[in-house]
Formats: C-alpha cells, sequence, structure tokens
C-alpha cells in the first residue's frame, strides 16, 4: 500500500493534487486498508509512522526528494486520521485539510521538511547534524 501511495504522489504534479488523488486511488485499489471493518486509527497510524520511518531515511541518505514525498503524506495521514476519526479536529482540518501544509512539505525548503521530521519522530537525535547543517 505503502509503496503504491508513494508512486502514485511521485507521478502526479503538484499542482494536480498527488495527496488528494493517491488517497482516492488508493481507496479503489486497496479499499481493505481503508474500509475494513477493522480499520482503525491506530493501524492508519502505523501507516503515518511508516511514512516518517522512510521518510527520516532518506533525508540521512541525502534522498530528499522522497524525503519530501513521504512527509507530505505523513501529514495527509495524520489529518485523515482526525478527520475521519473526529480525534481533534485541528484548525488545518477546518481550514481545508492541511493542504497548505502538504505544499510546503513538498515544495519548501529543505530545514522546514527536517525541522517537520524532527518534530513528528520520537527519537530525533539522528536528524539534528543534519538540521544544524541545513540551518546555518
Amino acid at each position: 500500500f505503502v509503496k503504491h501511495f508513494l508512486h502514485i504522489v511521485g507521478q502526479v504534479p503538484l499542482q494536480g493534487n498527488p495527496l488528494g488523488t493517491a488517497m482516492e486511488v488508493s481507496k479503489t485499489k486497496y479499499p481493505q486498508v481503508l474500509y475494513n471493518a477493522d480499520y482503525n486509527a491506530s493501524k492508519l497510524g502505523m501507516i503515518k509512522s511508516l511514512f516518517l520511518a522512510v521518510g527520516t531515511n532518506c533525508i540521512l541518505s541525502g534522498d530528499i526528494d522522497h524525503a519530501r514525498q513521504c512527509a507530505g503524506c505523513a501529514n495527509y495521514f495524520k489529518m485523515f486520521i482526525e478527520d475521519v476519526f473526529n480525534t481533534s479536529l485541528s484548525a488545518e482540518i477546518i481550514g481545508g485539510f492541511g493542504l497548505d501544509k502538504d505544499i510546503e512539505l513538498l515544495s519548501g525548503d529543505e530545514k522546514t521538511l527536517v525541522r517537520y521530521f524532527q518534530k513528528h519522530i520520537p527519537c530525533s537525535s539522528c536528524l539534528d547534524e543534519k538540521y544544524k547543517e541545513v540551518k546555518s
């Protein structure tokens, strides 16, 4: 599912809403992931965590383009989980499903990207040196 989702995101131009397109295609191809009777916020949260883990590894290996895609996907799933499960309707969702943040992550500078991962992974010490590097 994750590979398929990332592949679609990489194929759609930013102006074409790559995350929304990937979600729509994935709903059809993988309904068991998104609409299974057993699906819940924690299972979708694992998908979000996988995007964060892969993205962190991409940053550390210098693959910034794939890290951007992973960050956008992780943020999109965060919003999707909050929206579907009403876990906390954040201002991001009320303001349009966080599309501004997704665009910032998909096209913003490297400092913003590294900072996003630092804030969203449990142990960000592996990114401290990278953040110092991109901050200067």
